[in-house]
């Protein structure tokens, strides 16, 4: 059961073997990752994150697409040919797909506002 006192890796570990997937140790830190993430994140700005534990840019990018092959998380191409990487939320407001936007002036990443 999820719930306040729930060891926060533990439920990651239960997520990954809920969708199917075994738990690694990448697999793990990169589901981490994107559940400590408030907007989509590039490839590069996940392997930079994680770059702490060692893990090679192949390995972070193969465990990304497991992830969003297994609907833990979706990916999307905004445009500028580069994938970005969010965490799927199950919430009934956030179920469906929802627009991000690019930054022109910036480069920064937000939900679209409507």
């Amino acid at each position: 059961k999820a719930g306040p006192d729930r060891d926060p890796a533990r439920q990651l570990r239960d997520d990954l073997r809920g969708a199917g997937l075994r738990s690694t140790g990448p697999r793990v830190a990169v589901l981490g990752a994107l559940a400590g993430s408030s907007a989509a994140r590039t490839h590069g700005e996940i392997a930079e994150s994680l770059a702490h534990l060692g893990y090679d840019r192949a390995t972070i990018y193969r465990n990304l697409k497991d992830l969003a092959d297994a609907g833990l998380a979706t990916r999307s191409d905004l445009g500028d040919h580069v994938w970005r990487f969010e965490l799927a939320n199950s919430d009934a407001k956030h179920a469906s797909r929802h627009p991000h936007f690019l930054c022109q002036d910036c480069g920064e990443v937000g939900p679209g506002q409507v």
